[in-house]
């Protein structure tokens, strides 16, 4: 395996989407695996969710990742690397053989793991043991720098709808709002669907909730 702090400073480097990606293609290159990617799968409600990658991860793998709910399951319940193919028997074709999962941790309605396809010198159990055990103590990091940095990219609000927000979080109505900010209150709620909009929220406590959790105030 290589050097900790080479993979350390290569994860230190991630502040945005396209560094995060690049570092991604990086270690690939660097531990020559076929294929490389983070995979974060953001919860909308109890039966939904939206799944992000980045790297190199084929498009059919992802594909399959938005539409079976295993994977949710895995990213929020388990802490053990893991075979795609051991998830669940589905899986058990040539194509996804060679999947590898290690967990990256997870943040209220934010998970993560790390995804691997490995080339058959990697496939024996004991090198995918330590595999595993390598990554576990980088994926937290990685999953940290997205968080940090990547995250907050999904979305950006304004100073005053930030106000509004911050306003409306604390139980304020519209009309309240527009008498402390001395604004009229159809500006409020213009500025409260722009949240919920920018958020891709369902209502007014659902964009709180985000804004309070991607660190916009």
């Amino acid at each position: 395996m290589k050097g900790f702090d080479l993979v350390r400073s290569l994860l230190d480097r991630v502040q945005c989407q396209s560094s995060l990606s690049q570092t991604l293609l990086d270690i690939k290159e660097l531990f020559r695996y076929q294929h490389l990617g983070l995979v974060v799968l953001e919860l909308k409600d109890l039966q939904s969710y939206r799944v992000r990658d980045f790297g190199n991860l084929p498009s059919d793998l992802i594909e399959v990742m938005k539409k079976d709910s295993i994977f949710v399951d895995y990213c929020f319940n388990e802490t053990v690397p893991s075979f795609l193919t051991h998830l669940s028997s589905e899986y058990c074709t040539e194509k996804f053989g060679s999947v590898f999962f290690v967990p990256a941790g997870f943040s209220r309605q934010y998970g993560a793991f790390m995804v691997f396809y490995l080339n058959d010198q990697s496939m024996d159990s004991a090198v995918c043991e330590l595999i595993g055990d390598y990554w576990k103590i980088f994926s937290p990091q990685l999953f940290r720098q997205y968080r940090k940095y990547v995250h907050k990219e999904d979305f950006s609000i304004t100073a005053r709808e930030r106000e509004c927000i911050q306003w409306a979080s604390m139980g304020k109505t519209a009309w309240e709002i527009s008498q402390i900010l001395d604004i009229s209150q159809r500006t409020v709620e213009y500025h409260l669907a722009n949240c919920i909009r920018k958020t891709n929220s369902i209502n007014r406590q659902h964009a709180i909730v985000k804004c309070v959790l991607s660190g916009q105030y």
